[in-house]
């Protein structure tokens, strides 16, 4: 499999490729900025799933049906 680097680590690769250990760092803070950015959107969008699903069994019960795929 080819060695393909994005853009922007192509650009502050030495010619050999690799990178000096303070860019690597750099460039690993970043994608740790990101993962960690990521987490936090995934925690809020399952909160925003749990009242969602909240509200659709409140109003379920306030119609006096079933769940779908669950029959009486």
């Amino acid at each position: 499999m080819a060695n393909i680097q994005p853009a922007a680590v192509r650009k502050k690769a030495n010619p050999d490729g690799s990178l000096n250990a303070d860019e690597r760092e750099a460039l690993l803070d970043r994608v740790r900025g990101y993962e960690r950015a990521a987490a936090e959107r995934v925690e809020k969008l399952r909160v925003r799933l749990a009242r969602a699903e909240d509200f659709a069994a409140t109003l379920r019960t306030r119609l006096g049906q079933d769940p779908p795929g669950v029959s009486s």
